[in-house]
Formats: C-alpha cells, structure tokens, sequence
C-alpha cells in the first residue's frame, strides 16, 4: 500500500504486491517489506497462522516467489514475518505441539474462542522445531527470503517434558 493509492482492505495477492513494492521502491519510498505467513481472522483484522507457509488466500507458492523475485529486480529486499506463538488448531498444528492446561485443554496464547485462536506451541518440542526450521530453510532456499521475524519470540513457557 503506498499513499497515492486509494485503501481497499486486503488480503492483497502476491502479484499486487510486487507491483506495489516495484513502483515503491522506484520511487524511493522503501526498499524492503515485512510479508506475513498469516491468514486474516474472519472475526477482526488480527491474524491467524494455520500454516508458515505463505498465505493461500494471497497466491500460489509460485506467485510467492515471482513477488520475491520482482522485488529483488527492483533493488529490494523481501523480508517474512513467522509466528512462533503458535498455530491455529485447524491447520498445520500437531496435538502433541501444543501446551495444555491442568485441565488438559489447550492453552490459548492469541485469540478468544474455538474458532478464532492460536494454541501455543512447545518451542522445545522436537516436531515443532522441525517445523520452523524446515519452513526457515524453504524461505531462504526456494523462495530466496532476505531474513526474517519471529513474532513473539520474548514469551516464556514452562518447559513440559
């Protein structure tokens, strides 16, 4: 989104976002961009990651990519945005990933109910780990990603063996 275009809420597909990002950075606006792996919440505006991967409702994998590589051509850099919080339950989350209450529910780290929330994954659980890594590694590997940030990285669990 630059200024010199009208708002219109998104999600905005991969190919306007290259298109965005080309012409911003021509126009010395900006030269790198913050890409979310997150889909939007039907309830609000917040964000919900079933998934790392870039976010279907945007573009294929492919377009992912064509939008790395325009904005690569135009001098930028193209940065991804990772949850570390947790994942939503209907996606790619593995019941065994997920920390539970006393009451054996799992604990909610964002969000308010079933439908809309994010259960907090173990970050020292092996598959978890697994997870992010590969995802890391595909971003740099095969979608040439320039860095990254781990969103809500400083929260503190209890260790649960």
């Amino acid at each position: 989104y630059t200024g010199s275009q009208k708002f219109r809420p998104g999600p905005y597909s991969f190919n306007e976002l290259g298109k965005t990002a080309e012409a911003t950075i021509k126009a010395g606006g900006a030269n790198g961009f913050w890409f979310y792996t997150h889909t939007v919440k039907r309830s609000d505006s917040d964000t919900a990651p079933y998934s790392l991967a870039p976010n279907p409702d945007q573009g294929t994998r492919r377009e992912f990519k064509g939008m790395v590589d325009r904005i690569h051509t135009a001098g930028g850099k193209a940065l991804v945005w990772l949850s570390t919080a947790g994942l939503h339950p209907h996606g790619d989350l593995k019941q065994e990933w997920m920390y539970r209450g006393v009451d054996s529910r799992p604990w909610i780290s964002w969000g308010f109910n079933a439908h809309e929330f994010i259960a907090a994954c173990n970050p020292l659980h092996p598959g978890f780990r697994q997870y992010m890594l590969d995802w890391t590694r595909r971003y740099l590997e095969d979608y040439d990603a320039d860095g990254f940030f781990l969103d809500c990285g400083v929260f503190s669990y209890p260790h649960v063996p």
